[in-house]
Order: structure tokens, then C-alpha cells, then sequence
């Protein structure tokens, strides 16, 4: 169990980060490599392969039919070596989009830039041999990306995108023995398909940690060994892939 559980405010400032308006050089750039995936996810959703039809399949009669697609899509991409890097925040934007006619293309990139920035600053402020040994660290990063694209898709305010983060830090898992089988993909789908559920239950108003990230008993004292809470806000907002 980590020692490190300095850093107040981190949970607060990343949920301020996703919700708000971003621009500039660095949000572009951001935004021009999550266009380029979005591209080959669309193309990649309207065939997504034997995986996705298998789960989908499986949990349709007790399921939703966006959790299910979430799921399905995720898996499919993190099974897909051009698609693994950021596979649960690019499956939460494609399902979004499908299942809103009111966000566009640009709604979608944004959110891709912002998940997968938010998810590269997480994963970031807990990395190392100890933390990789033990966890799937894509799919515990997943968790993070998919539901900062999920809060800002869905227009949570920073409150709410801080109660979501919150329910993802609880359920984040993936273990580094399921790394490349089917069950690992799997983990990479669940974190899509939680992050719709976790959006969801923010905006009805459920309650989570006011700290996930890094209070006393929150995300990285728990699962990790080490937290940098400057890896999560040197230039947030400002500076992005860095």
C-alpha cells in the first residue's frame, strides 16, 4: 500500500480540466491525433469482429443496449494493437455519438483529447515496476480517460465529473496476468461501459469520495506505491501529451 497520499486538491482540478473550454496550439495538436483515431474507430465499429458480436451476444438480455455497445466496442478496440492506446475513451465517444444526435464530430474529438489526456496524467502520477507487476496499467488507466470523456460528453458540471471520477477510482481493475487474453480486452471494455454507468449515476445525484485520486484510502494509496500528484497538475490545461 502506498505511503504517498499528499496532493489535495488533485481530484478537484482534474474534474475542473475536463469540463472546461480548452484551446490553443497544445489542444490542437491533441485534438488532430484524437481525430485520426476516431476515424479508424468509426471505421472499425461498423465491423468490430467475433469479440464484440460475442459479448454483445452474451449480455444483451440483461443490459443496456449503450452499456452493451460501450463493452463490446471497448473490448474489440483494446483487443486491436492500432486501437488499444485509449480504447475505452475512443468506444465512450463513438456510443455517445450514436446514441445522441445532438453531438457532432468536434464534440467527440474533444473528449477523446481530454480522456486521453486525463488518463496519460493519472496513469503518469502512480507508474512504476511495482505498480506495472500487479495491474493491466491500460485498463486501470482506461478507467480514468472513459469517464472524462463520458462527464464532458455529457455535459456534467465539475461537481459532478469529480462524483464520476470517484466512482471509476473505486472500480478500477485489471490485472497484469490477463494482459494480452481475452479477459484482459475485457477489462479494457468494462471501463467503457462503467464509465456511461458512472456519468449516469453522477448526474442522478450519487454520491462518492470528495478525494478518489488521492485521499487517505483513495485510488493511489490503495493500488499504488507511489503518487505524484505533479504529474496529474504541472500545466494541466495548458500543456497536453507531453
Amino acid at each position: 500500500m502506498s505511503s504517498a497520499t499528499t496532493g489535495h486538491g488533485v481530484s478537484d482540478a482534474l474534474a475542473a480540466f475536463i469540463v472546461a473550454p480548452h484551446a490553443g496550439t497544445w489542444f490542437e495538436r491533441a485534438c488532430d491525433d484524437a481525430c485520426e483515431r476516431y476515424l479508424r474507430g468509426s471505421t472499425a465499429a461498423a465491423r468490430p469482429g467475433p469479440l464484440a458480436a460475442s459479448i454483445a451476444a452474451a449480455l444483451a438480455s440483461f443490459a443496456g443496449p449503450a452499456y452493451v455497445r460501450a463493452l463490446a466496442l471497448g473490448a474489440a478496440f483494446a483487443a486491436d494493437p492500432s486501437l488499444a492506446d485509449g480504447a475505452a475513451t475512443l468506444a465512450v465517444a463513438l456510443v455517445a455519438g450514436e446514441h445522441d444526435a445532438g453531438l457532432d464530430e468536434g464534440d467527440a474529438i474533444a473528449a477523446i483529447a481530454v480522456g486521453r489526456e486525463a488518463e496519460r496524467r493519472v496513469v503518469a502520477a502512480v507508474l512504476d515496476d511495482a505498480f506495472a507487476r500487479v495491474w493491466d496499467v491500460a485498463a486501470i488507466g482506461a478507467r480514468f480517460g472513459a469517464v472524462a470523456a463520458a462527464a464532458r460528453l455529457t455535459a456534467l458540471d465539475a461537481a459532478q465529473a469529480r462524483t464520476a471520477l470517484g466512482i471509476a477510482a473505486t472500480q478500477a481493475a485489471g490485472t497484469a496476468l490477463a494482459r494480452g487474453t481475452q479477459a484482459g480486452a475485457l477489462a479494457g471494455g468494462k471501463a467503457a461501459a462503467d464509465a456511461l454507468e458512472a456519468v449516469a449515476l453522477a448526474r442522478h445525484g450519487f454520491t462518492a469520495p470528495a478525494a478518489p485520486l488521492e485521499g487517505r484510502r483513495g485510488f493511489a494509496a490503495v493500488q499504488a506505491t507511489r503518487f505524484d500528484p505533479s504529474a496529474i497538475l504541472a500545466q494541466l490545461g495548458t500543456r497536453w501529451g507531453a
